[in-house]
């Protein structure tokens, strides 16, 4: 590896710009196309030269948001392909499409995708949790000290979640088919139901938050939400591969979809999260 390699930071929100600034502390760094002028900056337009020009890639999260094209760009995922070289240190990105991943492979390139890193995973959970609660006091017109709310899953998102309604002094409850994870809420002070006997219990709750990116919510379900409940969905995708929207839209329930809440609320942090989460990487590989 180079003694100072040097970083591309391509695209994306101000997590990325704000990463740009913490990675520029210890390494040459130009920036293509990213929300704000940083230093050495290059227009996207010059992207398929700064991909083999710098040693170290860093892409934007999502890394494409159609499946066809580099997030926030018309630049080709294909072209992106076939304009690496072999001999890069690292690439960095999130949600890296599998023709994406196996080119890497192919050339022997390491990367990290940061959905699968818990270095990314696990703070990046506080902030969707408070995330989550700031779009709650934004689509709720009570009061959350007056409001029922139901955590749907218990992963990294659903505990830093429940527990920071817990500690709103919201009555909250955890649904989920992991009996382990029931038990580790109740162990938190949570109350906790098998995710089956949701539908019995749903007209409880004011608000609703989802964190399982699956089907959770079928008619059955939605069709005994109250007019008045609230659901917002924090999991990955589209809101109508987790519920069943037009039974939502049939009733006076409120569905908010609520994707890369980090980025939206709290751009600087989730930018340090992705810097320390690069440097780290880079240190072990030295």
């Amino acid at each position: 590896m180079p003694a100072n390699p040097t970083f591309a930071i391509i695209g994306g929100d101000r997590r990325l710009t704000c990463l740009a600034q913490e990675i520029s502390r210890s390494y040459p760094v130009t920036c293509c196309g990213t929300s704000e002028s940083l230093g050495n900056f290059r227009p996207i337009s010059a992207l398929l030269n700064t991909i083999q020009t710098c040693d170290v890639l860093v892409f934007p999260m999502p890394f494409s948001k159609d499946g066809f094209t580099l997030s926030g760009t018309e630049i080709s995922i294909e072209e992106i392909i076939d304009r690496i070289p072999a001999g890069k240190i690292h690439i960095f990105g999130g949600k890296f499409p599998n023709r994406f991943k196996a080119r890497c492979t192919e050339l022997d390139i390491p990367y990290t995708d940061w959905m699968d890193s818990e270095l990314v995973s696990l703070p990046n959970a506080v902030l969707t949790a408070e995330g989550a609660i700031l779009e709650a006091l934004q689509h709720t017109p009570n009061s959350l000290a007056y409001t029922n709310a139901a955590v749907l899953g218990y992963g990294r998102c659903g505990k830093a979640l429940a527990v920071r309604l817990k500690n709103l002094c919201l009555q909250t409850t955890v649904f989920a088919r992991n009996p382990i994870q029931r038990l580790e809420a109740e162990m938190a002070g949570i109350q906790s139901e098998p995710l089956e006997n949701l539908a019995e219990k749903i007209a409880q709750y004011g608000l609703l938050f989802n964190t399982i990116p699956a089907m959770v919510l079928g008619k059955t379900e939605c069709s005994l939400l109250s007019p008045e409940t609230n659901l917002l969905d924090l999991a990955s995708g589209d809101i109508a591969e987790h519920v069943d929207i037009k039974t939502i839209c049939s009733t006076a329930a409120n569905a908010v979809l609520c994707p890369g809440l980090p980025g939206k609320y709290f751009p600087k942090a989730a930018g340090h999260i992705l810097a320390q989460a690069v440097l780290t990487q880079m240190k072990t590989s030295t």
